[in-house]
């Protein structure tokens, strides 16, 4: 369901910047998203505004301040540079409430993907901890499942540099879950220049072997070693086969040999056995 379904939005109007007023108690833009700000301002330049923002009217306006925004910060800002001074926008209806408002504002920006991991997680606390929502109620309005959602809760009990790699790309959230694993502080911070180099599953290894209290395994090394080892042990016994096979060829051939001398003793002996008989006339055959 769209936002503009949910909420009752109206149709798009130029409204003064001045008229409206960022949330304090709502998560919002990272100042990381400003390194991306130059290709908005480019855009709107070529284009003109395409996506309005999304704001709600205040019930006591007060100096001069009608409206809360709800979502496009970063459309403001952009116009801002452009020295616009009227954005365009929608009112969603005045009875919207903060889970309304809370489920615009994912619709609006999730939907382009235009969160960064930790403003993702900032969002889902927010959910969690100011609106009263469970996580699969959070799960829903971002369209994703409950195991999403946790990886972002667990990504927010990290330290300051696991999050801050988590921001800038340098590990993902499967990397974060293995960190949930590891209790000791100083021990993921040893960690963490391993996650930057490995993949989740390399990673996971590693924590494993940890978590179990086991030495790291140079399982190729290893099981090199393992089977010279073998080897080795078995080398007096495969000489020892070896030359009793020598000692028994020898000897078959001994055999063999004192087999056809006599053979050919034999066969001289009747041969001549033979011809004194024939010399005497005798009809014999050998």
């Amino acid at each position: 369901m769209s936002a503009k379904k949910k909420t009752g939005a109206q149709a798009a109007s130029m409204i003064a910047i001045s008229s409206i007023a960022i949330p304090e108690d709502v998560p919002n833009r990272d100042p990381g998203w400003e390194k991306h700000l130059a290709e908005l301002v480019d855009s709107i330049k070529a284009n003109g505004q395409v996506q309005p923002i999304l704001v709600s009217a205040i019930a006591a306006p007060e100096n001069g301040v009608d409206y809360e925004l709800v979502a496009g910060q970063r459309r403001i800002e952009a116009l801002k540079k452009l020295k616009h001074t009227a954005v365009k926008a929608v009112c969603i209806a005045s009875k919207a409430t903060k889970k309304d408002k809370f489920g615009a504002r994912v619709a609006e920006n999730f939907g382009r993907a235009d969160y960064s991991p930790m403003e993702e997680a900032a969002l889902v606390r927010y959910g969690i901890e100011e609106l009263g929502m469970t996580q699969q109620e959070v799960a829903a309005t971002f369209g994703m499942t409950a195991g999403w959602v946790s990886q972002r809760v667990s990504a927010l009990k990290q330290p300051e540099e696991i999050q801050k790699a988590l921001e800038e790309g340098d590990i993902a959230f499967t990397h974060v879950r293995e960190f949930t694993r590891v209790k000791d502080e100083d021990e993921k911070k040893k960690l963490l220049k391993h996650a930057k180099k490995e993949d989740a599953s390399t990673f996971k290894e590693r924590v494993d072997e940890i978590v179990s209290g086991k030495k790291p395994r140079k399982k190729t090394k290893k099981a090199a070693e393992v089977s010279a080892g073998k080897q080795e042990a078995l080398r007096p016994k495969k000489e020892a086969l070896s030359v009793l096979k020598k000692l028994d060829k020898a000897r078959v051939a001994a055999a063999d040999k004192e087999k056809k001398e006599r053979a050919a003793h034999l066969s001289g002996i009747i041969k001549g056995v033979s011809w004194a008989y024939k010399l005497k006339g005798a009809k014999i055959s050998v």
